[in-house]
């Protein structure tokens, strides 16, 4: 996406949704002070002022040397880190937030996202290498990508062109496709989860966070983020993959 000035190496789970906030619906007389500082806000979190205990130059299960935190959710805080048993491969780091590690849902969510994301291999979808514990840090390890999400770009472009929704769909359609063929439905389809990555020098969307992702056709609460849930999610009703 050229022009796009956002770059974020992230993958959260529960987004900026929070605190909702509504994108590309700038009036035509933003200036581009006034851009960078909505932009800030998609970024900021109910968990932004909260202090987490791990830091750079940590080591998690004797593997993973962090670099520096990239960015924070609702649920969880994500680094970059450096992978020491495969050559120094960077990879992205997802820790519950410091106040959800005692939170036995919260680390069950994570752990569902990883059982989730670990049964699909698919190009455009943000591959998770593994679910790790060291001592109450309880973490998943997955792949990092250099670029902003759906939400941020639309922050700054305020409309896609043509070629740009043709793009994400030929793009989200078929990792749709691939999860519920193995009856994954993801239930929580929305900007801030597709993620812009540039490999071999071409851009390829991929989807992230599958925390609330479903297995059954009916689950035991509704989930999802109201501005882009479906009806029968929100009412709890059976679901199939449509409801992405």
């Amino acid at each position: 996406m050229a022009g796009t000035t956002a770059r974020r190496r992230s993958l959260i789970s529960g987004g900026t949704d929070k605190g909702t906030v509504l994108v590309g619906q700038d009036s035509p007389g933003k200036s581009k002070k006034q851009k960078r500082r909505k932009r800030s806000m998609v970024k900021k979190t109910a968990v932004e002022q909260t202090t987490c205990m791990i830091s750079a130059g940590q080591t998690l299960s004797g593997r993973y040397l962090i670099q520096k935190e990239l960015a924070r959710g609702a649920m969880g805080i994500v680094f970059e880190a450096l992978d020491k048993e495969l050559e120094d491969t960077t990879v992205a780091i997802k820790v519950l937030s410091p106040e959800l590690t005692d939170d036995e849902k919260a680390r069950e969510q994570l752990r569902h996202e990883a059982m989730a994301a670990m049964a699909l291999t698919h190009t455009n979808i943000v591959r998770l290498h593994g679910f790790e514990r060291d001592n109450k840090t309880v973490y998943l390890v997955m792949e990092l990508i250099d670029g902003p999400t759906v939400e941020e770009i639309l922050v700054d472009e305020e409309v896609l062109s043509y070629s740009s929704v043709v793009e994400i769909v030929q793009a989200l359609c078929p990792a749709l496709d691939y999860a519920h063929e193995r009856s994954v439905i993801h239930r929580d389809i929305k900007p801030s989860n597709l993620m812009l990555a540039i490999e071999a020098g071409k851009s390829l969307y991929k989807l992230t966070d599958f925390g609330i992702a479903s297995r059954a056709a009916k689950v035991a609460e509704a989930a999802g983020t109201l501005l882009y849930i479906s009806p029968e999610q929100l009412r709890n009703q059976e679901i199939d993959g449509r409801a992405d």
